[in-house]
């Protein structure tokens, strides 16, 4: 479901064991929180880029829109650049290439990635919301 080779989840599995976040099939939670609100806005940081089509994420996905006001206009609406949606906006360029259609097959999934983008390329207000978001799901 996640549209990856089961070769490179078998090889991201090893990674995690080796990180400790994963031990055996268990995922160690307390680690996982930390590293996903703390390591990955350092490990994979994302810039808005260029102006282009495709599905909605951070503060711009249908999930995160109420829980903060953008200043609205293209350069304030973010996507990850796909031919799966029609959305305008500034592009952040997505975990890996085929995350913006895993992601509209899982509406959970969706909005954990999209908080990961708020927490990758947000200011503070918009960070913060992420965190808040992922922590609920996490609970």
């Amino acid at each position: 479901e996640l549209l990856l080779p089961q070769g490179e989840i078998a090889k991201a599995l090893r990674r995690l064991n080796m990180a400790r976040l994963v031990i055996g099939k268990k995922v160690v939670h307390r680690f996982a929180r930390e590293f996903l609100l703390h390591g990955v806005p350092f490990v994979f940081p994302a810039e808005p880029g260029s102006i282009a089509y495709g599905v909605p994420t951070a503060i711009s996905a249908p999930m995160h829109q109420r829980v903060v006001l953008a200043g609205g206009g293209v350069e304030h609406t973010y996507v990850w650049p796909s031919l799966s949606d029609k959305m305008k906006g500034q592009s952040i360029e997505p975990l890996y290439p085929y995350l913006p259609d895993a992601a509209l097959k899982d509406e959970c999934f969706y909005g954990i990635m999209s908080a990961l983008d708020m927490l990758r390329t947000g200011r503070t207000r918009e960070r913060a919301a992420g965190q808040r978001y992922i922590e609920e799901i996490l609970k």
